[in-house]
């Protein structure tokens, strides 16, 4: 039996001195952890926590790891030589936890006496092996234990080692290993499969590099602070040696590890042998160590069985529900689901971005039809804050609790620019009775009606933040029509000089409108400012004949003012660009004499298209005002009232 039980390699009888070399120590400890139920050799995918550290020092011997087995010349028998016989070593094992499911780990050998047939040899360091561990998932975070864990290793082994004394490798290697873990009150199963990479090796009769991995292993909770473990691994290579077997070493080892006051200092010590031949599976192997460190405690469980209450657990016979949230406490609960919204007069303002303050991470959005629920610890102080259109806002304060909470922004109409304007002609005469209104893509922004200039020869007034034209139009003189900005709180003093307009033979004016039995049809496109519902100079005087039209004409009745734009943008965009630019003509129309309930504004948007939107020329065409009769008797009905001969009449074919 015992030559199952040594590590065999086969030599010419001229081989004295090697070019290459390899590891045959064969052990590197695992983590050293306020815990009973990892493993003596591997990483176990059990519980840590960020911030988790220890540092570890395990003392070790090791009983002929390296043998070589020779013939004599005649072919007889096999005779056996140790070129490793007695091995000291100082493992110098450490590790941090970076998170709850990401760990890193370092093994560093010092081999402080390497004994053979030749003597003993000095110190010699071994390679450096460094792991890193990721867990898919994990088991409970219990001191009873529960559930399962898997996790994945990578490792890399650092050429730090002595080659020529069997004890490093010749150049990087490493690998990497699938783990899984199994918790019960008492019994930790462990395991693992994976693979070792290495430079290649051809040293007499052991060829090949790389090795397939596995390990099967129990832990015992003797108690709290008392473990004991046993394990079994191995190797199996890709190449097979001369001597039949001796490529796959395998080792059975067993620990008991005992666990100071306040989880610190953790003390192991252990034995093992091979229980197959090959490099690195020994006669003998004992250890003795200790390690320091820190690690947040395992809560108690939550058992909820009446007959054995635990102190902490205030609803014994409810589970606690795992989420974070109290977890301490034993009872269930639930984390908190914020829906946020915002509102103006009642109705959800969309567009709007809202701010939350208060949340793990920034959170800013604009306002959309659907939005995602937050999942929010219960307890959490959260401001919420939301802007529209400059000068619409608000402000919400809330408390999380658990299920559902309504985190609901109103807005309010914030019109705190102070504006003053003064109206006065060339010579600083008051001009009493001007006109003085406001037009804004945000028409929420500015005043909706506009104001008469008295005595005083001004008119005050609030706007709100943001952009917005300014319109004076007094009788006898040229109307003014200028775009300011303004910023919240500003108070703004405005000077208006109006121009008297001079009266002069009148030139011929070319028609700009002509009225059809059902429309009235402008031979020009009312002109707006890009993307605004901003009436460009342009197109006054097309306005002001279709005014004039309008006035002079009380029998058409009624006028549609309809909007229209190209298909670029967004159906509600389109809509709501059409509406503010049809509610900008019927505004101008007015200021020129058409009484408001002959006006009726409609936005269309993109939905009536009169050329193709696939060409520029379409597209064009497309972005329009039409002027349509709506109180016009159909065909077969009679009419009361012939337009009058004033106005240039074309019959529609």
């Amino acid at each position: 039996m015992r030559t199952l039980l040594v590590t065999a390699l086969a030599f010419a009888s001229t081989a004295n001195a090697q070019e290459q070399g390899f590891d045959a120590h064969g052990f590197v400890p695992g983590p050293v952890e306020a815990t009973v139920r990892d493993p003596i050799t591997w990483v176990r995918p059990g519980v840590f926590f960020p911030g988790d550290a220890y540092v570890a020092v395990i003392g070790e011997y090791v009983r002929r790891p390296l043998v070589a087995v020779t013939t004599s010349e005649s072919g007889g028998d096999l005779s056996e030589r140790a070129l490793i016989r007695d091995l000291a070593v100082a493992n110098i094992v450490g590790g941090v936890a970076f998170h709850e499911r990401l760990r890193l780990d370092v093994a560093v050998p010092v081999y402080a006496v390497s004994a053979n047939d030749g003597g003993v040899m000095g110190p010699a360091p071994g390679d450096v092996r460094s792991t890193l561990t990721g867990v898919f998932f994990r088991p409970d975070e219990t001191v009873g234990g529960g559930g399962a864990g898997l996790g994945a290793s990578i490792w890399l082994d650092a050429p730090t080692g002595m080659p020529e004394r069997y004890l490093g490798r010749e150049g990087i290697g490493g690998g990497g290993r699938l783990s899984f873990t199994a918790e019960s009150p008492v019994v930790t199963m462990n395991t693992f499969v994976g693979m070792q990479f290495d430079p290649s090796i051809d040293v007499a009769n052991v060829t090949g590099s790389d090795t397939f991995l596995g390990g099967l292993g129990f832990a015992f909770a003797l108690s709290d602070t008392v473990g004991l473990g046993v394990e079994a691994h191995g190797a199996f290579s890709l190449s097979q040696n001369t001597i039949k077997g001796s490529a796959s070493p395998a080792e059975a080892l067993m620990a008991l590890k005992v666990i100071g006051d306040g989880g610190r200092p953790v003390y192991t010590i252990g034995v093992g042998r091979a229980i197959t031949r090959g490099i690195g599976a020994p006669d003998l192997r004992a250890f003795v160590g200790i390690a320091v460190g820190r690690k947040k405690g395992l809560r108690e469980a939550d058992t909820d069985i009446v007959s054995s209450v635990l102190v902490a657990d205030e609803c014994p016979v409810e589970p606690e529900t795992r989420n974070g949230y109290q977890d301490e406490d034993g009872c269930p609960d639930q984390l908190g689901t914020v829906r946020p919204m915002v509102t103006f007069e009642g109705q959800p303002r969309l567009g709007s971005v809202l701010t939350i303050v208060g949340l793990d991470e920034a959170y800013e959005s604009p306002l959309r039809s659907e939005m995602t629920p937050l999942t929010v610890l219960p307890g959490t102080e959260l401001s919420a804050s939301a802007i529209s259109d400059g000068c619409l806002t608000g402000e919400f304060g809330l408390t999380v609790a658990e299920g559902d909470n309504a985190l609901t922004v109103d807005l309010q109409r914030v019109l705190d620019a102070r504006v003053t304007v003064q109206v006065e002609d060339l010579d600083g005469n008051h001009i009493e009775g001007a006109e003085v209104a406001w037009l804004s893509d945000t028409p929420l922004c500015v005043p909706g009606d506009a104001q008469t200039v008295g005595s005083s020869g001004r008119v005050q007034t609030a706007v709100g933040a943001g952009e917005h034209n300014l319109v004076v139009d007094a009788e006898g003189y040229e109307m003014i029509y200028e775009s300011f900005v303004f910023e919240s709180g500003q108070d703004r003093d405005l000077a208006v000089v109006l121009t008297p307009i001079v009266v002069e033979e009148p030139e011929p004016q070319n028609a700009l409108v002509v009225v059809e039995r059902r429309r009235i049809v402008i031979l020009e496109k009312v002109l707006f400012e890009t993307a605004k519902a901003v009436i460009r100079p342009e197109s006054f005087e097309l306005l002001d004949q279709v005014s004039q039209i309008i006035v002079e004409n009380p029998q058409v009745g009624r006028v549609e003012v309809g909007g229209h734009t190209d298909s670029r943008g967004s159906d509600r965009y389109n809509l709501e660009l059409s509406q503010r630019r049809s509610d900008a003509v019927r505004a101008f129309l007015i200021r020129r004499g058409v009484t408001e309930d002959r006006l009726i504004a409609v936005g269309n948007g993109e939905e009536r298209p009169i050329a193709d939107n696939e060409t520029e020329e379409g597209r064009e065409a497309n972005r329009r005002v039409e002027f349509n009769l709506i109180d016009v008797p159909e065909d077969d009905q009679p009419t009361d009232a012939e337009p009058t001969p004033d106005a240039p009449v074309q019959e529609t074919p």
